[in-house]
């Protein structure tokens, strides 16, 4: 059975309760209201991390009284919302106009994590499909990730970003046909091989996609990362 999870405005509490009611009176007891009595927010919880934990574990949504399948974007090319939003400003459409160019529009994209887990130690023979199935959501959301990063340094000019793999490099200051249209900053925090195992094996919680028991940890790397490679002039 599907997890609804019922958004709602505080003008809309009496019909969110009747759909409520309609949604079990129909065998949809899986469902999320922040107000439900059974199943809603507890006194003193922490609202913001329960409703994040909610909608992500949600496979349905109710919006306007209107039924949403939920799909994950984190293996679609909507991956990328910093270029999703520099798309939206430039591309004729969507009729905003920006005047493109590097000192006209830098997009600053912040990534959540690269793992990547060593494979030189295993056994080639072990690799099957078995091996396989279970990575295969990861290589999907990593792979585009990577190639929406990687279209974002080709389009605009990088200014910030990791090393993308040994033979591009970061691409920084590349010299590409054409104009840039936007420069471009890219923060994500990078966990090669051992060191990504070892980090996993510590913290398995890192390894889910609602990872919210392990924000605590994930505020902690961020500042780490942020005091080693955030810069003032990559913002302005």
């Amino acid at each position: 059975m599907s997890h609804i999870f019922i958004s709602h405005s505080s003008r809309d509490t009496e019909r969110a309760a009747r759909l409520l009611t309609c949604l079990h009176a129909n065998g949809f007891v899986e469902t999320f209201l922040d107000f439900d009595k059974h199943a809603g927010l507890a006194p003193g919880a922490d609202w913001e991390r329960t409703l994040y934990r909610e909608m992500a574990g949600a496979e349905e949504i109710m919006l306007g009284g209107q039924r949403h399948v939920f799909v994950d974007g984190g293996i679609t090319p909507y991956n990328n919302p910093a270029l999703i939003a520099a798309l939206t400003a430039v591309l004729p459409c969507y009729r905003l106009a920006w005047e493109t160019g590097p000192d006209k529009i830098r997009v600053i994209s912040v990534g959540t994590i690269r793992f990547s887990l060593a494979a030189a130690n295993k056994n080639v023979r072990r690799m099957w499909v078995g091996y396989n199935v279970p990575r295969i959501l990861a290589a999907l959301m990593q792979g585009i990730a990577l190639e929406q990063d990687y279209l974002c340094r080709c389009l605009g000019q990088c200014i910030q970003g990791e090393e993308l793999d040994s033979e591009i490099g970061n691409l920084e200051g590349a010299a590409l046909p054409g104009r840039s249209w936007c420069s471009y900053v890219r923060y994500n925090r990078s966990c090669m091989g051992q060191a990504a195992e070892e980090l996993l094996q510590k913290t398995p919680q890192l390894g889910e996609l609602d990872a919210v028991h392990a924000i605590p940890l994930l505020r902690e790397i961020g500042r780490t990362y942020a005091q080693e490679h955030v810069r003032i002039e990559h913002l302005i």
